[in-house]
């Protein structure tokens, strides 16, 4: 799920922005640490700015929590931006920082916005000497970030030119195979994946494509120079007009409901995972929000995201015990049927006991014949083997002594069979049952 503006939303963030230069502070509040909302006036209009270190800044019409005790930083920005006019708002570079300023000359005063890393919201003079920040750092040795230092503004990193085919191919033929391009030119521009995987399916790739499989470095260069172009092209865009925007949602299946044992589908739940001021190709198949303004799209994505969060958790813990009642009723089912077949099974064995009685009886009475005259229980088995060997009716009968638990398995089969004209049990009719019959010791 993304959480944090890239620097297309950035640049398409401050051309919706630029609508409310000339407008006053009128009170700034803090809903949590890193969370400000700036009210901003004119005699016909009122709006608040909300921003969040590290993540996000745009307008909101949602009734965000405000601490009842304004946090020192809070109180900072009060006294030095509180009734001055919002003058302007830019991107330092190419850096994923915002520069409001507020006031003009010598009286205007700098609210420097991080949307990167951890973040940082750093409140300076005209000149960019720091009155007061969230948190101070140390970049290095000679530039420290505190109360009375100056912000470096000038360090910001640079647009650069579009890199050149040559840079290009070198960069690419250091990958190897299967790496991912979209992967590799990341770290080296400034579009950020969604606008790059965008632009190269635009040009004919796959999602993801990989270097080697769906990438052959000397005959795609051109094609891959060119979705370049076209991801410069859309942040000069971004830059220069009011965008559009889109929440990209994503379908959760919502578990299927039964009453009174009729199944009911239940509406399936769309949850929110991306703001983007295009709509881009890799989206066009999923469901979409589409607004007037960027600046709209990422105040509902924000307003609706956490509600959202917890709507997917009850359904997943839904998912979970319904999966589990599943698995319950399905082992109920096993067993029901395990024991569905043992009740046949006892059947099957009580008739074939029943129609050969008068054997089962005799092979009891032979083997409790033989324990009561003492003889040795590996003696009463090689009687048995022998007299099966001499054709004995009733020891053919017998599959196996169990007289240590005080029974004989028997091999009993339905007289009314048919057989073969050999004389051969058909076995595919014949039924054999191991009867388990007690021995009296």
């Amino acid at each position: 799920m993304k959480s944090r503006f890239t620097t297309i939303d950035i640049c398409a963030i401050i051309t919706d922005v630029k609508r409310y230069f000339g407008m006053r502070v009128n009170n700034i509040y803090d809903i949590d640490n890193k969370t400000y909302l700036i009210r901003l006036a004119k005699p016909d209009q009122k709006v608040v700015l909300l921003i969040e270190s590290g993540l996000r800044c745009h307008s909101t019409e949602f009734e965000w929590p405000k601490n009842m005790f304004p946090s020192g930083f809070a109180m900072k920005m009060r006294k030095h931006i509180s009734g001055k006019r919002l003058v302007n708002i830019s991107m330092l570079g190419i850096d994923r920082i915002l520069d409001f300023q507020f006031g003009s000359n010598e009286a205007a005063c700098h609210l420097i916005v991080e949307l990167y890393d951890r973040g940082n919201i750093i409140l300076t003079d005209f000149e960019y000497n720091i009155l007061s920040l969230l948190r101070t750092r140390t970049d290095s040795e000679d530039v420290r970030f505190a109360v009375r230092e100056r912000y470096p503004v000038e360090n910001a990193r640079q647009n650069e030119p579009l890199m050149a085919v040559e840079k290009l191919k070198e960069l690419l033929s250091q990958a190897k195979d299967g790496d991912i391009v979209k992967k590799i030119l990341n770290p080296h521009l400034v579009f950020g994946p969604a606008l790059l995987d965008h632009c190269l399916k635009q040009v004919g790739f796959v999602l993801n494509a990989k270097i080697g499989k769906d990438v052959n470095i000397e005959e795609d260069i051109s094609r891959i120079m060119e979705a370049l172009t076209n991801a410069e092209k859309y942040l000069e865009t971004s830059k220069n007009s009011p965008c559009k925007g889109y929440i990209i949602q994503k379908r959760e299946k919502k578990p299927t409901a039964r009453i009174d044992g009729e199944s009911i589908d239940a509406n399936d739940l769309l949850t929110y995972q991306e703001f983007h001021p295009f709509l881009f190709e890799q989206h066009k198949d999923y469901p979409y929000l589409e607004f007037d303004s960027f600046d709209k799209a990422v105040d509902e994505f924000f307003s609706k995201i956490e509600s959202q969060k917890l709507d997917t958790k009850a359904l997943q813990q839904e998912k979970a015990v319904l999966k589990k009642l599943d698995n319950v009723k399905k082992d109920h089912e096993k067993r029901l049927d395990s024991l569905q077949k043992a009740q046949e099974e006892d059947k099957e064995k009580a008739r074939l006991i029943e129609i050969n009685l008068p054997l089962v009886d005799q092979a009891i009475k032979v083997v409790n014949s033989a324990i009561a005259n003492q003889i040795d229980w590996t003696e009463i088995n090689n009687i048995v083997k022998e007299a099966q060997a001499r054709g004995d009716r009733v020891a053919r009968a017998i599959k196996q002594l169990k007289l240590e638990t005080n029974h004989i398995s028997m091999l009993l089969k339905d007289e009314f069979d048919e057989t073969d004209s050999s004389g051969n049990e058909d076995q595919t009719k014949q039924r054999k049952v191991c009867f388990v019959g007690e021995v009296l010791v």
